[in-house]
């Protein structure tokens, strides 16, 4: 087998004699809340969402790739969004970024939604891990970031926030981030393709929440082909690599 990673946005051009190929989408992560001495701890980020698809391809034709980044943290706000990530056009095959982890001054923040498998397109979809809740009070741990999601489950939950903080979610997809204690520290980035950062903890001084991990595409086919009556190879989800 063929196996190529995207880690960025880019093209690929189908090589001769080939006409179906399989390919894997990985949502970017959302980034974690941020934090300010006034504030509750952060929540984690979501994780971004998993696709797979067969698809048909044209030797000799060049193909967008398009690779989500993951969310960026900002100070005592909450955070950004992960990008989605697609192969050809957002209608072909997509796999969601993960939501936000949110800043907060009146309770405990919520943790950022992971990519929905639902808003997500292919053959196979998986939802990426929530986000963990950060905790109320001004000396209030963060939330650890959501797991990226894989093929065969979605991405874990992040933990709550606690005096040790939150840990990040995992499964096939990448971890999320590790939340942070009561020390003010700036949230754990997320981990391999699709985690969510995890939030920031209160602190005499704002800070940002860690960031999302950006998300790939990973391209499958036969690494030799017979020239004369082609047919898709049936080579199966989940055994790409």
């Amino acid at each position: 087998m063929a196996v190529i990673l995207f880690a960025a946005t880019t093209t690929w051009t189908c090589p001769p004699n080939l006409n179906t190929i399989q390919v894997e989408c990985y949502g970017g992560g959302g980034a974690g809340g941020g934090a300010s001495s006034s504030s509750d701890g952060g929540s984690g980020g979501g994780g971004g969402a998993y696709a797979l698809s067969f698809l048909p391809v044209v030797s000799g034709t060049t193909y967008t790739v398009t690779v989500g980044t993951g969310g960026t943290g900002v100070s005592a706000a909450n955070g950004n969004i992960g990008g989605d990530t697609w192969f050809d056009t957002n209608g072909t095959i997509l796999a969601k970024g993960g939501g936000a982890g949110l800043f907060s001054t009146t309770g405990s923040p919520a943790g950022g939604a992971g990519g929905a498998a639902g808003s997500s397109i292919g053959t196979v979809t998986n939802s990426g891990g929530t986000g963990g809740a950060g905790s109320s009070g001004v000396s209030g741990a963060s939330g650890g970031g959501g797991g990226g999601a894989g093929t065969a489950n979605g991405g874990g939950t992040g933990g709550s926030g606690a005096t040790s903080g939150g840990t990040g979610g995992s499964l096939n997809g990448g971890n999320g981030g590790t939340g942070v204690g009561a020390g003010g520290t700036t949230g754990g980035a997320g981990l391999l393709a699709a985690g969510g950062g995890g939030g920031s903890s209160t602190t005499a001084a704002s800070r940002s929440g860690g960031p999302g991990a950006n998300g790939q595409v990973v391209i499958t086919y036969p690494s030799r082909f017979n020239n004369i009556g082609l047919r898709p190879h049936p080579f199966s989800p989940g055994l790409s690599r």
